[in-house]
């Protein structure tokens, strides 16, 4: 189990350096949210994501191995809350549809993921990512304006 605790922490610590690293080269100007569902597909089609997922499925029986995913999961999760709270400004004034707007991005990128690398399922990515967008900008309190 320490064999895999280290596998976990260095996942863990190369995943949130590759997360830093795309939200540090995000130009001022840029389309934020199409960068921001982009950079989020791009993590969870990286082989880091599919082997922390890989050693997530394994924890759902084994107790120990929960122990050691559980907090570098949270630790990740809380720092993309709070980057994406940091990125997105307009959202401030309603948390809840930010909340919502943020899970629905998340749990639909990873699905997507996921679907493509245990079915090998093929499908428009950037069609959904750009379904994904509009539905966002939707939800968006300062919606129409971009």
């Amino acid at each position: 189990m320490d064999i895999i605790r280290a596998v976990v922490e260095y996942l863990h610590d190369r995943r949130i350096q590759a997360f830093r690293s795309a939200i540090r080269e995000i130009p001022p100007d840029a389309d934020m949210a199409h960068v921001a569902i982009r950079g989020y597909s791009d993590q969870v089609n990286h082989p880091i994501y599919i082997a922390l997922f890989e050693l997530s499925v394994a924890a759902r029986t084994d107790e120990e191995l929960r122990k050691i995913l559980h907090p570098a999961q949270l630790a990740f999760d809380r720092e993309w809350y709070q980057t994406a709270w940091d990125l997105f400004p307009e959202w401030h004034g309603d948390r809840e549809a930010f909340d919502l707007a943020l899970n629905l991005s998340q749990i639909t990128m990873e699905g997507m993921a996921i679907g493509r690398f245990t079915h090998a399922r093929e499908y428009d990515r950037n069609r959904l990512l750009d379904y994904l967008e509009e539905k966002l900008r939707e939800l968006r309190p300062s919606a129409g304006s971009s």
